[in-house]
């Protein structure tokens, strides 16, 4: 009797956290677009909407609507618009599988410091999380771009890096070169007008461009064509 008792309260020790939190809860955000404006800082949340997804179907067109959506606020400082964000979804948000944030270009021009002061404070951002730049108003790009070969734009985004295709550099990458004073590259995504053909509402479609050199935490000139850039990655690899 009493091996019977001991066994079972070892069975019920491996059911696992009973804190935890129902996954219909929470938000999880697929990537982090950051935009300034006159406003001061706009933040948008990229989250696959799970309640429209059905096996089978394809980017952009499900059985309730579309299969990701954009939600953004502005506000002074980037903590706070992320703040706001959170308070107009009504799931939790859940940024730690968070694995790209994409920046716009007058952001990065006035500087992505925010960015790295935020993972430092942040726990729940990964340093391994993937930068990248667009050379315009980040999320007006994104959300009107077409993506044919993948179903999401950050699966897009996570091919590029998984087979090299843009130069991968991660928070942790930026942080390290502001602290010791040298130049950041920052990979550019491009878009380019749809051609005929291109699915109904979208204008563009997604594509890598060069990179953007990043010098104490802001964005200079000129650009890395997209050569420069392949040079500069083939000399970080080896």
């Amino acid at each position: 009797m009493r091996k019977l008792t001991i066994s079972l309260l070892l069975l019920m020790m491996l059911t696992g956290c009973w804190s935890s939190e129902e996954l219909n809860d929470q938000a999880f955000i697929g990537v982090l677009i950051i935009d300034s404006n006159d406003d001061g800082i706009e933040v948008t949340f990229g989250v696959p909407l799970t309640t429209n997804l059905a096996s089978g179907e394809t980017s952009g067109s499900a059985s309730g609507g579309e299969v990701f959506g954009y939600f953004s606020r502005t506000a002074p400082t980037l903590e706070e618009a992320i703040q706001k964000v959170q308070g107009d979804l009504s799931r939790r948000a859940n940024i730690g599988q968070n694995r790209n944030i994409v920046v716009g270009r007058r952001f990065a021009e006035e500087g992505i410091t925010p960015v790295l002061e935020l993972a430092a404070r942040n726990p729940n951002i990964r340093m391994n999380t993937n930068m990248f730049l667009v050379d315009g108003y980040a999320k007006d790009e994104v959300a009107k771009a077409t993506v044919t070969s993948e179903r999401f734009f950050i699966s897009l985004l996570n091919k590029y890096v998984e087979h090299r295709t843009v130069l991968q550099t991660t928070i942790k990458d930026l942080m390290l070169s502001k602290a010791s004073g040298g130049d950041g590259l920052l990979p550019i995504i491009k878009f380019s007008d749809a051609s005929e053909g291109a699915m109904v509402g979208k204008s563009s479609t997604v594509g890598t461009g060069g990179a953007a050199i990043i010098k104490k935490g802001k964005m200079v000139e000129p650009i890395l064509t997209p050569d420069q850039t392949s040079a500069a990655q083939s000399i970080r690899i080896n």
